[in-house]
């Protein structure tokens, strides 16, 4: 459920809460069966009250089912609810928003008409601008300005391409447009029913605009000392840094990894003995997805990117670090 929160949060632009709810609290209300056949939260949105139901068995949905069992819940329970899936076939969604389930697949998708529909006002009364960008306006930033060969024109892709390119949903793209539109970052193109990002500043003067509101990628480290097989070996950090510039490797070992891997990770209990404190390898957890990026890098190495590297380390005290930073930028341009 903090993948929903964070992929809520994302595309609203709003802080919400998700609370568990204990099935001893539901087994007055709903029949035993349900009890068992899913896992409970309320999502809070300012004043309304959402709740969340997750099959425990995601390969044996039945689309029927899921829609009975929510007319079910929102009749007993008087409150909307929204069923939470981890993946979804095409014609599974097509089904779902015919028959009007409410349903979330966070990172990718949601369908929450009836949830929402009392919140457009208040939502749009505090769309202000961010003070910085979301993850997601910072990695299609950062990929633009890294993207030397274009291999993503973003003036003939629209945002229905983008979302598919950058494996987010079109909301998402939305708001990252219009967030970057806010900031002076780019303007946007109209053709016909389609819009178009347009990014018209010289690079090296885009990436000095932007500086005010770009933010360091991480979003928490912590230590291992065995690092689990599926895990993706993207060099972050001091790690990193050796790989861009004459820097010496550190002896701790950095590796960065998106929030969405880890959270699925962490589930199944893949880091073990995991501590704040050391261990063989340092694991960063990224507000957005570092292998995105490995497409467009010149390097051979498997290192995070060096944008988002410079906001990783700019802050860092040491001067050989500072100095290294500064070499790295240069060269960029």
């Amino acid at each position: 459920m903090e993948i929903v929160k964070q992929y809520i949060e994302e595309i609203l632009g709003d802080s919400i809460k998700i609370l568990n709810v204990p099935s001893k609290e539901l087994g007055a209300v709903l029949p035993f069966f349900m009890i068992e056949m899913y896992s409970f939260c309320k999502m809070q949105l300012m004043n309304n009250s959402v709740l969340l139901f997750e099959p425990k068995q995601q390969n044996e949905l039945s689309i029927l089912q899921l829609s009975k069992h929510q007319e079910l819940i929102e009749e007993k329970l008087h409150c909307k609810s929204a069923v939470v899936l981890q993946e979804i076939e095409s014609f599974q969604r097509k089904r779902l928003i015919e028959k009007r389930v409410q349903f979330i697949v966070p990172g990718k998708q949601l369908f929450l008409p009836f949830s929402f529909i009392d919140l457009k006002e208040d939502f749009s009364m505090k769309r202000e601008k961010r003070e910085t960008l979301s993850p997601s306006s910072q990695m299609i930033l950062l990929w633009y300005l890294l993207d030397h060969n274009t291999k993503i024109d973003f003036r003939n892709k629209s945002f229905k391409e983008l979302a598919f390119l950058f494996d987010y949903s079109a909301m998402t793209i939305t708001k990252t447009a219009d967030e970057l539109l806010s900031h002076g970052l780019c303007e946007l193109v109209e053709n016909g029913k389609e819009k178009f990002i347009y990014f018209n500043l010289e690079k090296h003067n885009l990436w000095n605009d932007a500086q005010p509101y770009l933010v360091d990628p991480v979003l928490k480290t912590f230590f291992v000392d065995e690092l689990p097989n599926s895990i993706g070996r993207v060099k972050s950090n001091q790690s990193a840094l050796a790989e861009y510039t004459e820097m010496n490797p550190s002896r701790q070992k950095y590796y960065a990894i998106d929030k969405t891997v880890y959270y699925g990770l962490k589930n199944t209990g893949a880091f073990k003995e995991s501590n704040k404190r050391e261990g063989n390898y340092c694991i960063e957890v990224w507000k957005y997805n570092p292998n995105l990026f490995m497409e467009i890098l010149p390097t051979d190495e498997f290192a995070v990117d060096p944008l988002s590297l410079y906001l990783n380390l700019k802050n860092n005290p040491d001067e050989r670090t500072d100095y290294a930073l500064e070499n790295l930028i240069d060269h960029i341009w």
